[in-house]
């Protein structure tokens, strides 16, 4: 036993020594062991003699400092009340080291700036990222993180862009992380722009405590949204590879056909020709009708019933996405005076006047530039 309290006080500073001998030794509690990003360290301790002495609480975590509280002792010679440290965002998770050192009398140098006590607690800090940097519309956002302890927690996703809240995505999380099919799915008429998605220890977003927040591009020009018709109609070919046969060659070339002119909307996109770029997605629109007829012409024949319900489900809403994009001609009897696609100006060839219209024997009759 003697030998334990010999070891003890060996470890103990010279002011905590000091203080031993006159029977107080200085003490300093947390309200909690572990933390999380917004939450508030309260610091209480005892003996800090003799009353009104003045001491400097730093807190650090490896050897930066994140924090620098003062205080002065009470009456009854303990540590005063509201001494406390709310963590801010951006601070790493880790064990934090909160240290009390005396700074009542700058002419002793055997107390002044001495530790007198040390105190220890986590900090958990989550971390959120996004599965890429950059989506079309209509992809998922699928995010993860760590450090959403305890488990079983609520947390909310709250998705902005430009200061206005777009969706929020709530969770609960697993094993002290972003549960797995954590997504939000990017509405085909989003905004274009830089989004914020930031995270919250509660399910009122904005009003819990802040967690962390990460950032992601939505590319929601026409092209963008173009391209994610090209996406979807690369989803429609597979789901008739996997579901459909004898017919699926025929199917799969008026898709393929679709797609053709889906990408040839774009290369005209690309050199600020809107009307030709209108004029391919109308024909992409004419071909995916054709290809519902044919799919309703073979269900129950060559198509089950319910394999052709997905595959016409899965065709009007591109019919419906295209429509989003350039709405259909009126029935007015004007040909080809309908909507034209509204585009940000693109940067042309200066040359770009005396090029052809076209490629081919058409000469500017909508034969566009292919990716074939």
């Amino acid at each position: 036993m003697n030998l334990l309290i010999a070891l003890s006080i060996l470890i103990l500073s010279p002011i905590s020594l000091a203080l031993l001998a006159q029977g107080a030794v200085p003490t300093l509690s947390t309200n909690a062991d572990t933390f999380k990003i917004g939450e508030t360290v309260s610091f209480s301790g005892e003996n800090y003699e003799p009353a009104g002495s003045a001491y400097q609480l730093n807190i650090t975590c490896g050897s930066v400092v994140y924090s620098v509280l003062e205080f002065v002792s009470t009456e009854s010679n303990g540590m005063p009340d509201g001494i406390s440290w709310v963590i801010p965002a951006g601070v790493p998770s880790g064990t934090y080291l909160a240290t009390v050192f005396n700074t009542t009398d700058p002419t002793n140098p055997t107390t002044y700036n001495q530790e007198v006590v040390s105190k220890t607690f986590l900090v958990n800090a989550g971390t959120l990222v996004s599965d890429k940097p950059e989506y079309l519309v209509d992809e998922l956002v699928e995010f993860s993180g760590e450090g959403y302890t305890p488990a079983g927690t609520n947390y909310t996703i709250e998705i902005v862009l430009n200061g206005t809240v777009v969706a929020t995505v709530p969770f609960t999380s697993s094993g002290g992380s972003v549960p797995s099919g954590t997504f939000w799915q990017i509405p085909f008429n989003a905004s274009n722009g830089t989004y914020t998605a930031t995270s919250y220890n509660s399910t009122a977003p904005s009003t819990g405590a802040l967690i962390t927040a990460t950032e992601f591009f939505v590319n929601a020009t026409e092209a963008g949204r173009i391209g994610a018709i090209t996406e979807e109609l690369e989803q429609l070919t597979q789901t008739i590879n996997s579901s459909v046969e004898d017919v699926n060659a025929s199917l799969i070339q008026k898709l393929n056909a679709t797609a053709r002119k889906v990408d040839q909307a774009i290369a005209w996109l690309g050199q600020n020709r809107t009307k030709v770029a209108t004029n391919m997605l109308r024909a992409a629109r004419n071909m995916l009708e054709a290809f519902i007829h044919e799919v309703e012409a073979q269900r129950g024949k060559h198509i089950d019933a319910e394999v052709a319900d997905q595959l016409i489900g899965e065709a009007n809403a591109i019919i419906a996405k295209i429509d989003l994009v350039i709405p259909p001609t009126p029935h007015s009897g004007n040909r080809g005076q309908g909507h034209q696609l509204k585009v940000p100006p693109v940067n042309q060839h200066a040359n770009d006047s005396d090029e052809p219209r076209g490629k081919g024997k058409n000469n500017g009759k909508g034969k566009g530039p292919r990716n074939d």
